[in-house]
């Protein structure tokens, strides 16, 4: 995540969530699920400038870019990748 941000997203594995959404849970349970994101979670690749306009809900936000696209014309984007985060 360094390249793309300085801060990385709280993500939950999914044997949390019960316990994430549950009213009864305390503080100190709920930061336990705070873990880093192992590193090979996210898959980082070049996506179509459509993505950053929020009038673009398209596949086309999220959709490789040709890796023979001209320099400028992309930006970095990320996808879920096989990693179990």
């Amino acid at each position: 995540m360094e390249p793309v941000h300085d801060r990385m997203p709280v993500i939950l594995a999914p044997e949390g969530y019960h316990r994430w959404l549950d009213p009864e849970a305390s503080a100190e349970e709920l930061k336990a699920l705070l873990k880093p994101c192992p590193e090979d979670a996210f898959e980082l690749f070049p996506v179509s400038r459509v993505v950053n306009s929020v009038r673009n809900d398209t596949e086309e936000c999220v959709a490789p870019l040709d890796a023979a696209a001209p320099e400028g014309l992309t930006t970095v984007g990320m996808k879920a990748g096989s990693g179990d985060a």
